[in-house]
């Protein structure tokens, strides 16, 4: 059984994107799709998907961040991007893991809008666990 869960946002600040959305059985990740109605003029949009606050994309990038006074920390992130001037991007491969378990909430941030708007990201999966007969 496929099941497409969506994340939607209409401006281009750095939000989480409601709703948050519970995995009731283990799906195989399939694909995650961006839409933008407006496309990032600026520079990319990105962003990330999250099963229980841990990024699902394998894509881990370093990113100095500024610490005041000191040196700037070396951190990692993880996103897909909506190239500037797209409206239209699918990623089928670089997650970190193949599968999500049951019990799992998802949930998904916008880190960079990049002057787009009313953004729909998709995530398509496909259901590996039976059905219960009380289903």
């Amino acid at each position: 059984m496929n099941r497409s869960i969506s994340f939607s946002i209409e401006s281009g600040s750095q939000v989480t994107m409601l709703p948050a959305h519970y995995i009731e059985a283990d799906y195989t990740l399939v694909a995650a799709r961006i839409h933008a109605e407006k496309a990032p003029t600026v520079e990319d949009a990105e962003f990330d998907i999250y099963a229980d606050g841990v990024s699902i994309f394998a894509n881990q990038t370093p990113t100095p961040t500024p610490a005041p006074g000191r040196e700037a920390i070396l951190t990692t992130t993880t996103a897909i991007t909506l190239q500037k001037n797209g409206t239209d991007e699918s990623y089928t491969a670089d997650f970190l893991e193949d599968n999500l378990d049951a019990g799992t909430w998802l949930t998904c941030k916008l880190l960079k809008g990049g002057g787009g708007r009313n953004f729909t990201v998709q995530l398509d999966l496909i259901r590996i666990t039976e059905l219960d007969e009380d289903e």
